[in-house]
């Protein structure tokens, strides 16, 4: 087995700032289904993956993290074992008692100046589990099912075969969990952009390297791997 590993190519995240109080109210359902954000500095040290209701201005604030990976050095026949993404919090600040937990989506946003598609994921390729954060510190967070999700539907990769994910948190996705008026949900983990180099997310990929018999295309190793539905079904699998 070969692995391959590689820092983000950009990362960053984008934000829905909605009021929740007096004319013309936002409901937390409305701000997280809401088609535009607002892309905030991708040269900042931190991005920000946050569901909060915040008190001292009113408002909702909705923050979804943005990564992209550079796979062009990675062969083109590798047969895909396991992928994860291991990442630094450098801030965990949760007040809802149920604790905190995210999922990676595939982002079908444009990447570079596209940063800000805010709504942009498939459903299809999400993580097949969730990730628990109750703390600082390394974590890892397995996005096999992402992957291959990417691999399946670009089997020749983009124009810059930059392999795209968003970050959503909990109350982002369960709208319904965010009711208290003081929860302040919130983990900002250390970008691609943080001055420590070993601190910055990494995508970690083990493979085999498949023998390139009548040139084995990425579509066919994602094929090969079957790629999950969210509805458990596989996709063009064996």
């Amino acid at each position: 087995m070969a692995t391959f590993t590689a820092n983000p190519s950009g990362d960053g995240y984008v934000q829905r700032s909605e009021t929740y109080s007096g004319r013309g109210a936002a409901t937390w359902e409305e701000v997280a289904a809401n088609s535009t954000g607002t892309l905030v500095n991708t040269s900042a040290a931190y991005i920000y993956v946050t569901g909060t209701k915040r008190t001292s201005n009113t408002n909702w604030i909705l923050n979804r993290g943005l990564l992209y990976f550079d796979l062009s050095s990675m062969p083109a026949d590798a047969n895909i074992v396991s992928a994860h993404i291991s990442f630094y919090v450098n801030t965990y600040i949760v007040n809802d008692p149920r604790g905190y937990w995210m999922r990676g989506y595939l982002w079908t946003g444009s990447t570079g100046s596209g940063l800000d598609d805010y709504n942009d994921w498939d459903e299809n390729y999400i993580t097949s589990e969730e990730k628990e954060i109750d703390s600082t510190g390394a974590h890892d967070f397995t996005i096999d099912n992402t992957l291959l999700g990417w691999l399946q539907d670009n089997p020749q990769g983009d124009a810059s075969n930059n392999f795209p994910i968003m970050i959503r948190n909990k109350y982002d996705y369960d709208a319904t969990l965010l009711a208290d008026p003081t929860d302040i949900n919130a983990v900002l983990f250390r970008s691609q952009n943080y001055a420590s180099s070993g601190d910055r997310p990494v995508l970690n990929i083990i493979y085999n390297q498949l023998s390139a018999v009548n040139g084995v295309a990425k579509a066919s190793i994602a094929a090969v791997n079957g790629v999950t539905k969210e509805d458990g079904t596989k996709v063009n699998s064996y």
